[in-house]
């Protein structure tokens, strides 16, 4: 996980900008429904994701209980089971994450067709795909590594989203790949140093 740290500053400093700039510019545009369909969206989806998690708690409560017993068999199917609940919390973030950006393309486009204020709406667009995401972590414990990387991969994620449409040197297809191999990477790079951890604490164990 200590690789994608490196990212922590950056987002931090986007975290901060994509709002303040999208609202300050979409408001000066006199676009005010989009900003209170933004707010209300953001409120939604921190229930809505809540609903539609608990499909994965039936495999999360017995991962978790496996993980902390002392045989070892166990203790890795608890792991698959926790990894397999998990990447459903990439799956909701990541479907969400393109939906909003999605809708607030068509909605750049709609406001005018010649030119479309594409910034702002895709500012907008980062602020609501992360927003319910970083609010739901800051309520979890400190110590949940857990909760804080797929906070991290959310907005690294849309970050690169965010990036290749500004950019508009890729088509919407390359673009989306791109998108959905930075959440599998990511998600890669968790699981695996989370076994790593959990293998050298054992190793320590015995």
């Amino acid at each position: 996980m200590q690789i994608l740290m490196i990212f922590s500053l950056p987002l931090l400093i986007l975290n901060f900008i994509a709002p303040s700039t999208a609202i300050i510019w979409l408001l000066y545009l006199g676009q005010f429904n989009i900003l209170l369909l933004a707010l209300g969206a953001i409120f939604v989806s921190t229930f809505a994701y809540v609903i539609a998690m608990i499909p994965s708690i039936a495999i999360l409560i017995p991962g978790a209980k496996l993980v902390s017993k002392e045989n070892t068999i166990l203790k890795y199917i608890g792991f698959l089971l926790l990894a397999i609940g998990g990447f459903w919390n990439y799956i909701l973030m990541g479907l969400w994450t393109l939906f909003v950006f999605f809708y607030a393309a068509g909605e750049a486009v709609s406001t005018n067709l010649s030119d479309p204020p594409i910034i702002p709406y895709m500012l907008l667009a980062y602020s609501v795909s992360t927003a319910s995401f970083s609010y739901m972590a800051s309520k979890e414990n400190s110590k949940n590594e857990g909760a804080f990387f797929a906070t991290l991969v959310n907005q690294l994620s849309s970050a690169v989203f965010l990036a290749m449409t500004l950019l508009g040197i890729y088509g919407i297809e390359m673009i989306i790949n791109i998108y959905i191999a930075t959440v599998i990477i990511c998600y890669l790079i968790g699981l695996f140093t989370g076994l790593l951890s959990e293998f050298q604490k054992n190793s320590l164990e015995r």
